[in-house]
């Protein structure tokens, strides 16, 4: 266990910075600022970045072939996996916590927490992904495709918002769920995402752009406020539309979306 955390240092902080290494039993690192690169960890990990550092960013590379936790206990913006791609081969745990620098009173932002930036990640294990009650964001892909192979359950995820962007959901994911029901929580899917076989969606509020959907799709939204999509998603078989709040609107039907009802063979 590496553990190196001093609050009093907010400009600078602890760094703990992992390059070009193989990790072969247990980890468990605790500091201001958390970094990791073209690094190959066989055992199980735990990286929490607990305080404020500049230059936070870890750029990634790095293959995790077993239980691993990411968490940001402070709530300040951390890009995990910004320049290269991450591969996850287990069970991943991602989690925001804390208010952070950026939170203001009524707003959504809070701090943030990128996963895969440039280049995406791969997700083959289960991923669980939570945020506390303080208003927060999980981003997970940007610019790279983000490949996610099992079941991801965001059921833990209270507050903020709920990012994927260029995220790939095969058919082989086995438990097809989308659901949270914290009242302070949205999803949104960005940029192109992919549901490859049926899913069930059920947010508090939701909002989707360019997302397409190969199989069946429950779209189920059940906070008050509109959604955040803008169009452009693609659904190729059945999808069905709820909205059990009392207020609020679901907009997926429009602008450039396409329904279509059965696939040319």
């Amino acid at each position: 266990m590496a553990a190196a955390t001093h609050p009093a240092t907010a400009v600078e902080g602890t760094r703990i910075s992992l390059a070009n290494c193989t990790v072969n039993g247990s980890l468990h690192i605790k500091a201001d600022n958390v970094a990791s690169a073209a690094t190959v960890y066989n055992g199980r990990v735990i990286l929490n970045r607990d305080g404020y550092a500049a230059g936070s960013d870890s750029a990634g590379g790095n293959t995790f072939h077993k239980p691993v936790e990411l968490i940001n206990s402070a709530g300040y913006d951390w890009g995990f996996g910004t320049k290269f791609r991450d591969t996850y081969k287990d069970s991943v745990r991602i989690v925001m916590n804390g208010n952070g620098q950026w939170l203001t009173p009524g707003s959504l932002r809070g701090g943030y927490f990128k996963i895969g930036l440039l280049n995406g990640s791969t997700f083959e294990g289960p991923v669980r992904l939570e945020a506390g009650p303080d208003s927060n964001q999980i981003h997970i892909g940007s610019y790279g495709p983000t490949e996610l192979l099992d079941a991801v359950d965001i059921s833990g995820f209270e507050s903020g918002d709920l990012v994927f962007s260029h995220s790939r959901f095969h058919d082989t994911w086995p438990s097809r769920t989308l659901v949270s029901a914290h009242p302070r929580m949205r999803l949104l899917l960005k940029d192109n995402c992919l549901f490859e076989g049926p899913v069930t969606i059920r947010v508090p509020r939701f909002g989707s752009n360019y997302t397409t959907f190969m199989k069946p799709a429950v779209i189920w939204k059940t906070g008050n406020g509109d959604d955040g999509s803008i169009g452009g998603n693609t659904f190729r078989q059945q999808v069905q539309f709820k909205n059990t709040a009392s207020s609020g609107k679901v907009h997926l039907l429009s602008g450039e979306d396409k329904l279509i009802d059965r696939v040319p063979q």
